[in-house]
């Protein structure tokens, strides 16, 4: 197999699997979660009025854990938000091959 195959079967498994947008709903699910149960936290970086996020730097990359007889392969989608041009934090999500959601992590910087 040469490097293009490889790089097309993870297309195929991100958009099989809908990785980009399920991680972009997750995005939005994890910011509300956050609003509701950090709202100290939430107006020190966003301030009042509507929020203006904005994802940028979309990462898909393939993980390998564990030694070769005993490894996972996960599936991590990851966005860096702005809001305003300023950096705020990151969002990644974690698929199995087959598309379960195996973790998620929304981060503040």
């Amino acid at each position: 197999m040469v490097e293009e195959d490889y790089v097309e079967l993870l297309k195929n498994l991100i958009e099989a699997n809908s990785c980009v947008t399920r991680a972009i709903d997750g995005f939005w699910k994890a910011f509300s979660n956050y609003k509701t149960e950090s709202p100290e936290e939430y107006m020190c970086i966003f301030g009042k009025g509507d929020e203006i996020i904005e994802l940028h730097d979309r990462i898909v990359s393939l993980e390998i854990r564990g030694s070769s007889l005993d490894s996972s392969v996960y599936l991590f989608v990851a966005y860096s938000f702005y809001r305003k041009e300023r950096y705020v934090g990151f969002y990644k999500m974690i698929f199995s091959l087959d598309g379960e959601i195996i973790a998620d992590e929304f981060s503040v910087d």
